[in-house]
């Protein structure tokens, strides 16, 4: 009788493994380098705006040098992957 009830707990809890989500399943597009590199450079844009000083109105802007770097070097690497 207790092989019984276990070979039927064992038969209802394959159906239920089997059509259980898949969590933290990343997409397909996380791992295409043009993403990636797209992600990047919008990291680095935004990245490069927020270090920038401003006078009234936006007329002139200063920017870290190293900052511009990092995002021409976002944008080199953003077009060698989406080509």
């Amino acid at each position: 009788m207790i092989r019984v009830l276990a070979l039927a707990a064992a038969m209802t809890a394959i159906p239920v493994v089997m059509t259980a989500p898949v969590v933290n399943a990343a997409p397909a597009t996380v791992y295409d380098p043009c993403v990636r590199a797209t992600q990047d450079y919008r990291r680095a844009l935004a990245a490069y705006e927020a270090a920038q000083t401003c006078t009234r109105n936006r007329i002139v802007c200063n920017s870290p040098q190293a900052e511009a770097r990092r995002l021409n070097a976002a944008r080199e690497r953003m077009e060698d992957a989406c080509r």
